[in-house]
């Protein structure tokens, strides 16, 4: 009896655990390895490889970008030291997906069914470092099968486990005015990585309703990757928050602009026409990202007043800024820059509480917190305990200081009644699909 003839007498012995079936069989053929490369070895359980091409990319070898038989999956491989190989088995013992844990199988079976192994093997590599990326292809089918709109559902990416029988979620994400929010979710023996050299996140979708993509970050892999769409319940962490109204017209240093305001979140942006007043700026609010997507970031202290780590403490608001003539068009560099105003609470400014009141951002690229100007809490406060009205403290780290002369130059200023609380007003040249909030 042949390998393959032997993995389905199993699943004939095992019915209803066709997983298992599968995953003994890649042991099996694993233990054995192989001599042919061509992926046309006997049986039909034998995988074949993808199509793939060398790049040059300036380490010892070649980075592998390979694509699928269908043309809905790329793979690409940064040089690990070694040859590998790309494979797609067959997806014979992979119909009628359960089912679980939140996620919804669109279709019956996986899209493909992927294992990277080492040259001249199926033994499967599965730490990668630089990490790999696996893009996957959704149609319009997958998005209204899913519904991934605010308060309706989510569009999820995910690998079925055999060996524990269960769905690892890559990550999720929902859709809303012409833009993805999507995060990275994986653990149970898959680990998404960000690609800190090229900035790119752990996880992210691209496209719209009549299909697009999502590539996810691999470092740490199962031993084969059964990759399937499914719809995922919405996340109420997703909240939306968005400007009172339309934004206004308004002029910022004698150049034209449009101001949103947010008096429910407590922001004010103000966002000049670009390119010598050519493009017309149109700002969208976006869903939040979901808390467990905040990685701590180390950061200089240059109070010197604890670990220098940043952490998410009050989310405020989420938005980029489009062409308006143009709204697929994202705008990420302001020259005029943008300018802000962030009002910060009685209790921000605790001194009991933190002794840094820092107002960040999100890095959605690069997957970090980027400290936009921060100040001693004890700044500002007389020798009663009280603060002083109108005072101006802290300092712009990665921001610009505003142009208002009631700022001095400073970060932020308290207000007027010297209640404890203020704004930071500000300006920046850099946005893109962005987390506004406080941290300590």
């Amino acid at each position: 009896m042949t390998l393959p003839d032997r993995a389905h007498a199993r699943s004939l012995a095992m019915p209803g655990r066709p997983w298992r079936a599968l995953a003994l069989a890649l042991s099996a053929l694993a233990l054995l390895g192989f001599t042919s490369c061509n992926g046309d070895g006997p049986g039909a359980q034998l995988p074949r490889a993808l199509s793939c091409q060398e790049v040059s990319e300036g380490a010892p070898g070649p980075t592998l970008v390979c694509q699928s038989r269908s043309g809905e999956v790329d793979v690409r491989i940064p040089w690990q030291g070694e040859d590998l190989k790309a494979w797609e088995w067959s997806l014979g013992d992979y119909g009628d997906l359960p089912e679980q844990q939140g996620f919804r199988p669109i279709s019956d079976s996986p899209v493909i069914l992927l294992s990277i192994t080492r040259s001249g093997t199926y033994d499967p590599l599965r730490t990668f470092d630089p990490p790999i990326s696996v893009s996957v292809n959704y149609g319009s089918r997958e998005f209204a099968a899913a519904n991934p709109t605010v308060g309706e559902g989510e569009l999820g990416l995910g690998v079925w486990d055999p060996s524990n029988e269960r769905w690892v979620v890559v990550g999720r994400a929902v859709f809303h005015e012409g833009f993805w929010l999507a995060d990275p979710v994986a653990g149970h023996g898959l680990e998404l990585v960000t690609d800190a050299i090229n900035a790119l996140p752990r996880y992210q979708m691209s496209g719209d309703p009549g299909g697009g993509e999502a590539t996810g970050r691999i470092g740490v892999s199962l031993p084969t990757l059964p990759l399937a769409w499914g719809a995922v319940p919405y996340d109420t962490q997703r909240m939306l928050k968005d400007f009172d109204g339309p934004c206004e017209y308004a002029v910022l240093n004698d150049v034209p602009a449009v101001e949103c305001v947010s008096e429910e979140v407590g922001v004010t942006v103000r966002v000049p026409y670009q390119e010598y007043g050519t493009v017309e700026p149109r700002v969208i609010a976006l869903p939040w990202n979901r808390a467990e997507t905040f990685i701590p970031t180390a950061v200089g202290d240059q109070y010197d007043v604890g670990a220098g780590v940043v952490e998410l403490e009050r989310s405020l608001m989420n938005f980029l800024v489009v062409d308006a003539a143009d709204p697929a068009r994202v705008i990420f560099d302001f020259d005029p820059p943008m300018e802000f105003e962030v009002e910060y609470a009685p209790e921000d400014k605790d001194p009991d509480r933190e002794p840094v009141l820092r107002l960040t951002y999100w890095d959605e690229y690069a997957e970090r917190f980027v400290v936009l100007g921060e100040g001693l809490t004890s700044a500002c406060i007389d020798p009663s305990g009280r603060p002083n009205p109108g005072c101006t403290w802290g300092d712009p780290v990665a921001a610009e200081p505003t142009s208002d002369p009631l700022f001095n130059g400073r970060f932020f200023r308290g207000d007027d009644a010297a209640t404890g609380g203020g704004v930071a007003k500000f300006t920046y040249h850099r946005w893109g699909d962005r987390m506004v909030m406080v941290a300590r």
